[in-house]
């Protein structure tokens, strides 16, 4: 188990990383990636910001209609709703992007 936790991680980190270095040659300043485990919209709306000192953080929407969302929530809204820095939620090309403070 603690095998494949160090293998998911290492994809993680590679595929951040590939990110990171696509953001940085788009010139958008400095870019900072982490991987952690835990809840997400916890670790999004808290803990990261204050630990990396983050001034924007930014998700995708996964486009949940309002019964699914009243099933299992929206990571967007929590991190909404509790975050002290800005949020930018990404749609995917055919939807509008929101920003939203």
């Amino acid at each position: 188990m603690q095998k494949s936790m160090k293998n998911c991680k290492k994809m993680q980190k590679k595929l951040m990383d590939q990110y990171a270095e696509k953001a940085k040659r788009s010139r958008r300043g400095n870019v900072v990636t982490v991987v952690e485990m835990g809840i997400p919209k916890t670790l999004l709306a808290t803990d990261i910001p204050e630990e990396q000192k983050v001034d924007l953080i930014m998700v995708g929407a996964t486009g949940l209609n309002a019964f699914e969302r009243l099933l299992v929530g929206s990571s967007s809204e929590y991190i909404l709703r509790h975050a002290k820095v800005d949020l930018l939620v990404v749609r995917d090309k055919e939807k509008n992007i929101i920003i939203q403070r």
